[in-house]
């Protein structure tokens, strides 16, 4: 029997709080500028921050010119894009009914793989 750790459970219990605390303050940044602006504003300090921590935690590898295209493609499409339409629908739904919707993709996913490709669930 595996015993838990008091630490695990404090971390697990913050992640979840600032992960949940995200949705709100999406909510109210986005009463202060537009949705685009709010999430690509989001994302430009969210990269630097990860691209200044990794280059002094870690050995950081330089992309090449073509690898930072595509790493930035993806970001913005992936990513950016997403949030935008994301906080284009916070405007009208509250930001707990957002989180739902969201976080319940993966089963929505499935259900329409199953009705639309024939895609079986598999185990």
């Amino acid at each position: 029997m595996q015993i838990i750790s008091y630490k695990n459970v404090i971390y697990t219990l913050l992640v979840i709080l600032i992960w949940s605390f995200g949705w709100i303050l999406t909510k109210v940044g986005l009463e202060h500028m537009p949705p685009f602006t709010f999430a690509a504003l989001r994302f430009v300090i969210a990269a630097v921050l990860m691209l200044l921590i990794s280059s002094i935690k870690y050995k950081f590898n330089h992309f090449s010119r073509k690898e930072w295209c595509i790493v930035i493609l993806i970001g913005l499409t992936q990513t950016t894009l997403m949030f935008t339409f994301i906080n284009i629908g916070m405007q009208n739904v509250s930001a707990g009914k957002a989180s739902i919707l969201i976080y319940s993709m993966p089963i929505w996913s499935a259900v329409f793989a199953y009705l639309f490709l024939q895609e079986a669930p598999k185990s």
